[in-house]
């Protein structure tokens, strides 16, 4: 039944994102960021520039949850806040070098350590939990852009 194995998935899924957190905990003190900033530096790393809006709505939350969050990241020079030229009412939020530079190191953290764990993995296992990966995602996006 999809039930039982949704519950194993998700209590395995967040175990694991518990583990791989404490461990790069170290990464990101070093960065002297916490997850959710780090969240938001990765986001606009990906994403390039983006509005306030834009941006809590990718991150899940309110404009106003976002609002002292990108505050603080500007305080640490690790996002600059830039005005539209066409439009000067429009802000956009864009990631410095050195918020992608922690960013990039947190990557690598996250990277070496999952290859790491799929070493351990025969070559079809490997494969077989990419495709799942992958289907899983897309599912996920069609989710919500149904929404």
């Amino acid at each position: 039944m999809a039930a039982d194995e949704a519950k194993v998935i998700v209590e395995i899924s967040e175990e694991f994102h518990q583990k791989l957190s404490a461990r790069l905990s170290n990464e990101l003190s070093r960065g002297k960021i916490t997850i959710p900033q780090y969240n938001t530096l990765f986001t606009l790393k990906k994403q390039g520039a983006m509005t306030m809006s834009e941006l809590a709505e990718s991150l899940g939350v309110t404009t106003a949850a976002t609002t002292p969050l990108v505050d603080r990241l500007v305080e640490m020079q690790l996002v600059n806040r830039e005005r539209s030229q066409k439009d000067r009412r429009v802000v956009r939020v864009i990631p410095t070098g050195r918020g992608n530079k922690i960013v990039a190191g947190v990557q690598k953290e996250i990277y070496g350590l999952t290859t790491h764990l799929l070493n351990r993995l025969e070559a079809g296992e490997r494969s077989t939990l990419a495709e799942i990966y992958r289907k899983m995602h897309r599912f996920l996006q069609e989710e919500v852009r149904e929404k």
